[in-house]
This record gives C-alpha cells, structure tokens and sequence, in this order.
C-alpha cells in the first residue's frame, strides 16, 4: 500500500509539472495584444521624435536657451559627436527598444532606425574603422533580420562598401589599409564574421558582397 501511495503521490507531482508547462507554452505562443502593440509605437514615435529634437540644435547651440536645458535633461541620451559639430542620439536606445518588443513586428523598423542612426567618430579612411561601423550597423540589422523589410537597402550598404575595398585591393587604394599584424588580424575576425551573417541571407546581392570580403581577406592576410 505504501508503494502505491508515493506511486500515486508521483502520477499528482507528474501531471502537475506537465499542466504548468502547457500553459507556458500556451502563453508564449500566445500573440501580443493590441495594447502593448501600441505602447511599442508610441514608445518608438518617442525615440524618432527625440532625435528630430536633437538634430535641430545648431552648431554651438548647447550654450544658449532652450538646448542647453534640453540636453541637460536629456544627457543620458545624447552624445556630441565632435567630427560632425553636432549633437545625435544614442543607438542604444534603439537598440534596447528593438530587443524590449522583438517579438512584435515593429521590431524590425525599430532594428533598422538604429542601425541608420549616426554613431560618434569618424574613420578618417581606416578601413577597420569602417568595417566595424557596418558591423554595429547594416550588419546587426541583417543578424537579425536576414529576410527583413530592410534587408535590401541594409544589403545594398554593405556591397557599396566591400565592393569598393575589393575594387581598390587590387590597385591602389584611396583608404588606409591595416598594415600591423594585429590589425590584419582584426580584419580577418571582423570579416569571417560578417561573412557568417551574410551567409543567412538568401538575396544575390549578400552572395556578391560576400564574394567582395573574400577578396579583401586574400589581401589583407
């Protein structure tokens, strides 16, 4: 009897367990509701307005009424962005939205505002500097969204890009290519990389533009 007891004691335990998750399946396959759907877009109309906001401060505007308090409050959002003379959002912001409401279909113009936002520095012609931006960029979007509503322009950026390098790896070059050892190496990652992301996107234009980096990676060793 006690047998059959603890053997009963394990059917509740079992069918328990299996009744919990089911209904957390049942919930994760259930879709967003519209309430949410609309806090994602107005959450996302937030971040465009914002930047609008930014781009209107003029050159040296930070030190003069009303930017100088709107950047004041809105510093932890905001970066000067010294070669340009002006003041941009973070991508972060963006980005962080994006992966808040992935699992909407928003998700995808958010991923593709963040990667189009203007990021602080300039690559003055270093071609790691420059592949790195795409990486942060047209190249994240396409690892997100390989077959995405953005995935032609994300991929036109990119064979623009390559195509030149490749273009110019067999003359002369109009860039500054990596000559130490350790930044060839970097090359090299950053281009298998980008590579493996290609690799996923079933468009002509990404098996061209991965044809561009192996030239580039043959040159570069």
């Amino acid at each position: 009897m006690r047998t059959n007891h603890r053997f009963t004691i394990f059917l509740f335990v079992l069918l328990l367990e299996f009744s919990t998750l089911a209904v957390t399946q049942v919930n994760a396959q259930k879709p967003a509701g519209p309430d949410r759907a609309k806090q994602a877009a107005a959450e996302f109309k937030q971040l465009l307005d914002l930047r609008k906001r930014v781009q209107m401060i003029p050159v040296n505007g930070e030190k003069r009424e009303p930017h100088k308090s709107f950047l004041k409050a809105n510093e932890k959002s905001v970066v000067y962005n010294d070669p340009a003379g002006q003041w941009i959002l973070k991508s972060d912001l963006f980005w962080d939205l994006r992966d808040k409401y992935s699992d909407l279909v928003i998700a995808d113009d958010i991923a593709w505002e963040a990667a189009q936002n203007p990021v602080a520095g300039e690559c003055e012609g270093y071609m790691n500097c420059a592949v790195y931006l795409s990486q942060i960029t047209a190249v994240r979007y396409l690892g997100l969204y390989p077959v995405g509503k953005h995935n032609k322009a994300a991929l036109g950026e990119l064979r623009d890009l390559f195509g030149t390098y490749a273009d110019q790896s067999k003359s002369g070059t109009s860039y500054s290519p990596p000559e130490e050892a350790s930044d060839k190496g970097e090359l090299q990652k950053m281009l298998k990389d980008i590579d493996t992301v290609l690799a996923k996107v079933p468009a002509a234009e990404a098996a061209e533009t991965r044809g561009f980096i192996k030239t580039i990676a043959g040159r570069y060793k």
